[in-house]
């Protein structure tokens, strides 16, 4: 499970950590205060495959006509972006994204580095043409002992992401029932207990 996030330089987040993460963690707050990238940055950083992470990440925003530039801490021209995390088996994963600014204005290359504390690196690019996503050279890398899979669920369905019945229908396969079960529990009574406060 993860435990730790520390973010630096992502979207809007110039350098932000949240720590003693547990197995439900709602975040709450106003519009811009960084809810959503520190989710994204969760994905990216703890994906095994990190630059499908970023291409999930970067569509995500597309249809509200953000490129993606705005991944990076005032379109990158600062420096990297940075996103580490830390889990219960005390194996930390950076992933360190950087735009190349020898490229053309109307192409964007975000180039990424993911490291593990135990000196394993690969490295990998994401490429987009007027704003818009156009390929990538991925980085593959083992998952996380402890976290094997990280999945982007939203509200509203989209092509790139998978259902929650999905994702509960998998947890099952895997021998994760009783474990799915809570987690969804929790959050649906405690939704109940939000409503029933009004």
């Amino acid at each position: 499970m993860i435990r730790t996030i520390e973010i630096k330089g992502l979207r809007g987040i110039r350098e932000g950590k949240l720590s003693d993460l547990t197995p439900l963690v709602v975040l709450v707050g106003p519009n811009g205060c960084g809810k959503s990238t520190a989710i994204e940055g969760i994905h990216i950083a703890a994906s095994p495959a990190t630059a499908e992470a970023l291409v999930q990440v970067i569509r995500r925003h597309e249809a509200g006509g953000s490129g993606p530039r705005w991944l990076l801490w005032r379109a990158g021209l600062t420096g990297p972006a940075e996103v580490k995390i830390a889990s219960d088996s005390e194996v930390s994963r950076t992933c360190r994204l950087q735009l190349d600014p020898g490229k053309p204005e109307s192409e964007t290359w975000i180039e990424f580095e993911v490291s593990h504390k135990k000196g394993q690196t690969r490295n990998g690019n994401v490429r987009a043409v007027k704003n818009k996503y156009h390929s990538h050279n991925p980085a593959g890398f083992f998952p996380l002992p402890d976290v094997p899979e990280v999945n982007l669920i939203e509200t509203y369905p989209a092509n790139f992401q998978s259902p929650l019945h999905e994702l509960y229908t998998k947890a099952v396969q895997l021998g994760r029932r009783k474990e799915a079960i809570g987690i969804v529990s929790e959050v649906f009574s405690r939704s109940d207990e939000c409503r029933n406060s009004d």
